[in-house]
């Protein structure tokens, strides 16, 4: 098996950086992320940080592991290490003959993308942090003017859930969500009611645990994720083919206090097991993000701590 190590280079419009292989190279004309083999006795990061240096000639100054994939091409295994740089010094320039362009994950991007990076191309799609609607706790006007704050802020999802409310108010709610999360840039699910999500024109679904279990077929959305507890559920969305999931509860909560909490470490552990791309939620703010990332999340979920 070759290892690899890879950097994820993201501008603050959201773009990612990708290179284009030259001509002369196996699988010339696709995109990729910059980076290349580990050396023997050379640690990752450093690999990571020479490559950056040799093929497009900026220094990295902060970056952290993310991610790490195994990739099966025709002539051998690659264990890849992803790291998402976050600092680094000097312009991006090609020194390989390479073509360089900053994109926008969530466009289709420019193809063909190299087989062990399209997968994490369209993971690179889903944001940061998600908000858990709480209109039910906090009262409608409320969670709205909390909900603008929030966006403003980089909320990067929003999952309408609120249950309780009758259906009416659901809706009215949804509508109002809905459009400050289309003007903000921000994706909206809707927690388990798929004709409302069909009515807000929602950018997807999430499901309950409840109705994972029940669940036979991804459904018809461009994004579809679930609450999970547990490996097994975690499992049965990625049988699925769900985009993500979230896990809970990561720390202890004020209002699931009797819930043992699975602390950073557990989630790491799972995180490393499945291939799905995993949300913590339970008792995180927008302040555990560096803390997620080191336990290989996607990022952080919260409900009242998003909006209050």
């Amino acid at each position: 098996m070759t290892p690899a190590a890879v950097g994820i280079l993201r501008r603050p419009d959201g773009r990612i950086l990708l290179q284009r292989r030259p001509a002369g190279k196996v699988f010339a004309g696709h995109w990729e992320f910059p980076g290349g083999k580990i050396h023997s006795g050379e640690r990752p990061a450093a690999a990571m940080a020479r490559e950056l240096r040799e093929e497009i000639g900026v220094e990295c100054a902060d970056a952290r592991l993310w991610l790490r994939r195994v990739h099966e091409y025709p002539h051998g295994r690659i264990d890849l290490h992803f790291f998402r740089v976050c600092e680094w010094r000097g312009a991006p320039t090609p020194r390989e003959g390479q073509e360089l362009r900053w994109m926008n994950p969530r466009d289709d991007g420019p193809f063909p993308l190299l087989p062990a990076n399209a997968p994490i191309w369209r993971r690179l799609a889903l944001p940061d942090l998600v908000g858990v609607s709480a209109a039910e706790v906090l009262g409608a006007e409320n969670f709205l003017r909390g909900c603008a704050r929030a966006l403003e802020s980089g909320l990067g999802m929003i999952q309408l859930r609120d249950k309780r409310l009758d259906e009416s108010e659901r809706l009215t709610l949804g509508k109002q969500t809905a459009k400050l999360a289309r003007d903000a840039g921000a994706l909206l699910v809707v927690n388990d009611d798929e004709n409302l999500a069909r009515e807000l024109d929602a950018d997807g679904m999430h499901f309950s645990s409840r109705r994972l279990a029940e669940l036979k077929c991804r459904p018809d959305f461009r994004w579809a994720g679930a609450s999970c507890h547990g490996r097994a559920e975690i499992l049965r969305a990625q049988e699925l083919e769900l985009d993500y999931a979230i896990l809970s509860p990561v720390l202890r909560t004020l209002s699931h206090m009797d819930a043992s909490p699975l602390g950073w470490d557990a989630f790491s552990r799972l995180a490393q097991e499945t291939e799905i791309p995993l949300y913590g939620l339970g008792g995180l703010t927008r302040w555990d993000l560096p803390d997620a990332f080191a336990a290989g999340a996607q990022g952080a979920a919260m409900m009242r701590a998003a909006w209050e």
